[in-house]
């Protein structure tokens, strides 16, 4: 009887062990972003793809501010949905928006979630509310998104107010499906200014893997917090 040497290997980090592959006794066949024997090196996040918003008209602030280092996912985990910090819509002046988006990443193979923040910087982070997080539906990761965001010119200036964005499977050329409005965008209240979208989105096989942010630093007065924002897409 033939031995599956397989029963002896442990590949690492969700590899699957395969026998009789290139006239080898195993191979262990790792996800993206791992390699070696045992796929127990960890090669980082790698980025196929930045998708950006495709403005007309161009909105006041998309020339003010500076783009923040990029935040990524782990590597083999994922976008599957997004949290927002933001000032609600009231009578009182100096309204910054969008604050902060905190956005959840799952591995796969073992469905394992970790979180993490872009956020605006200094103080403005801590304006504002908090809200619950908006996710894909399960099988699925963020492949896609549209913004609104502040474009008249108002007294008080607030960028990015509302963020959606759609799903896909990893083999799927292309998002599908309704649009995720993410809980506390200003445009689930009442329709303020109108929706930008993206000028792609992620392909087959790869997805969402984090954001880059573009933000104005809190200052004395007419704070905008985050004013423009750019998807990642990794090969999964």
């Amino acid at each position: 009887m033939p031995i599956d040497t397989c029963q002896n290997i442990s590949c690492q980090n969700g590899g699957t062990c395969q026998t009789g592959v290139d006239n080898q006794l195993f191979k262990c066949q790792c996800p993206p972003g791992y390699n070696g024997s045992l796929c127990e090196i960890d090669n980082g996040t790698t980025v196929t793809k930045t998708v950006k918003i495709n403005y007309s008209p161009t909105p006041l602030g998309v020339g003010v501010g500076t783009w923040q280092t990029e935040r990524l996912c782990p590597t083999a985990y994922y976008l599957i949905g997004l949290k927002l910090n933001s000032e609600a819509i009231v009578s009182y002046t100096d309204l910054s928006g969008i604050n902060q988006i905190t956005f959840t990443c799952k591995r796969p193979y073992d469905g394992d979630e970790k979180v993490f923040n872009t956020y605006s910087g200094g103080s403005c982070e801590a304006q504002g509310t908090t809200y619950s997080s908006s996710l894909c539906s399960s099988g699925k990761y963020l492949a896609n998104f549209k913004v609104a965001v502040n474009t008249k010119s108002y007294s008080d200036e607030t960028g990015l107010e509302s963020i959606a964005f759609k799903c896909k499977t990893p083999i799927e050329n292309g998002a599908s499906g309704n649009w995720i409005i993410a809980s506390g965008s200003w445009n689930v209240a009442q329709s303020l200014e109108p929706w930008h979208y993206s000028d792609g989105q992620c392909s087959t096989n790869e997805v969402g893997c984090g954001f880059r942010v573009k933000a104005e630093m809190c200052q004395s007065s007419d704070d905008a917090g985050i004013l423009d924002i750019e998807l990642k897409c990794c090969a999964i």
